[in-house]
């Protein structure tokens, strides 16, 4: 289609086609999960590293990557990466940055500052100071003296002191995407979503495969399968971008996008099942499910995970699995003889089959894996939260 330029707002043609770097935030430990996801949806070279990624991409990369992406947190534009030691060089860099294509006069915004390291001043010290330079940047720039709302701003700028490095970016995506919207029922234990995508993804599950979550909980992980699957998008369930609140927001390109991912969606027959022992955490997973759209190919089964092959009709290919780690109670022998009782039910049952296992009872769980004969090929650490735990790839 051909856009009449005269008629669109002053600044947006010159975007058309522009790259912004772009830095976006995910799982510790998971770095080069998301980086091959953004890679492969967007087509970019996507660098893995602490906690984020970093790529180029334009307008509609954008958009598509906070719409698609599972395994990110938060996408943010980069707008300055530079050297910082003191507070007032955080405030003569943030100062040097121009925001006027990105912050409206009439809008708000609020500085969100993180820092990582040994510093004589606090993250709110940072906030202070950026806060104070975009003021008066923009008030240098178009005259304007910005609002700012701590609150619920309209435009948030994230400012990261990691040791000397300082990194100023734009929130485009507004709340973390691991909050998906589809969740009714809270499991007490449930893992992030963006941990269970990219462990998915790590398994290498094919579309004709049967995949297996044995202790389902909630059931996110088997719902994150069928969503991955069917590619259906993060605005299925309502949810709003940061995005919208941009001078750089084209709302043209942006229901280009939504429409060309609709036409994405599948409805292919999957073959996708959760065990759970639980009858109220059964009966939670299937509302989860239900909400989620996705009841059709997630079936939830009640059962024991140890004695598996007593009920299950099938045998599973892609196994992954949240165990329970044993936090609230130190039962160590507890939880060796669950974990030894779910492998061997998973090698008398499946008979081969790859598993994808995360706990923070990582050396119970090498002791059960070495007692029944699984092979670990691979171990990552992450941080699911603030607790540190260990995501296993396994052969039965």
């Amino acid at each position: 289609m051909v856009r009449d330029i005269s008629k669109m707002p002053q600044g947006a043609w010159e975007r058309l086609g522009m790259k912004y770097s772009v830095m976006a935030t995910t799982v510790t430990g998971l770095e080069d999960i998301a980086s091959k996801e953004v890679s492969a949806l967007l087509g970019v070279e996507a660098r893995p590293d602490r906690s984020r990624i970093f790529f180029e991409t334009d307008l509609e990369g954008m958009y598509l990557a906070n719409l698609r992406s599972r395994c990110i947190h938060r996408l943010f534009i980069l707008v300055h990466r530079g050297e910082a030691k003191s507070l007032d060089d955080i405030y003569e860099q943030v100062k040097s940055v121009s925001l006027t294509d990105y912050i409206s006069p009439q809008s708000s915004f609020a500085i969100r500052a993180q820092r990582h390291g040994e510093h004589p001043f606090t993250s709110l010290d940072i906030a202070a100071a950026a806060g104070g330079a975009v003021i008066e940047a923009y008030l240098r720039e178009k005259g304007v003296r910005l609002r700012v709302d701590l609150r619920n701003p309209d435009v948030e700028v994230y400012v990261l002191l990691r040791n000397s490095e300082l990194l100023v970016g734009v929130n485009t995506t507004g709340e973390s995407l691991h909050k998906r919207g589809y969740r009714v029922y809270d499991h007490p234990a449930a893992i992030k979503t963006t941990i269970a995508s990219a462990m998915i993804l790590l398994s290498e599950w094919r579309l004709d495969e049967v995949f297996l979550d044995p202790m389902c909980g909630g059931a996110t992980i088997p719902i994150e399968a069928a969503l991955l699957a069917r590619r259906i998008p993060h605005n299925a369930f309502g949810r709003s971008f940061a995005f919208t609140n941009l001078l750089l927001h084209d709302p043209e390109v942006y229901a280009k996008v939504c429409e060309n991912l609709r036409k994405q969606v599948s409805r292919d027959e999957l073959q996708i099942y959760g065990v759970e022992i639980s009858p109220k955490h059964v009966d939670g997973a299937r509302r989860n499910a239900s909400s989620a759209g996705v009841s059709d190919v997630v079936r939830v089964i009640e059962g024991d995970a140890t004695r598996l092959e007593e009920f299950l009709p099938f045998s599973p290919d892609k196994v992954v699995v949240n165990l329970p780690y044993g936090i609230r109670s130190s039962r160590p022998k507890a939880l060796s003889k669950l974990y030894t009782g779910l492998l061997k039910s998973l090698s008398r049952f499946a008979g081969s089959c790859s598993l994808i296992a995360i706990t923070a009872a990582a050396q119970v769980f090498r002791e059960s894996a070495q007692s029944v004969g699984a092979e670990i090929v691979e171990e990552r650490r992450v941080l699911h939260g603030n607790l540190e735990a260990s995501i296993f790839k396994c052969f039965l």
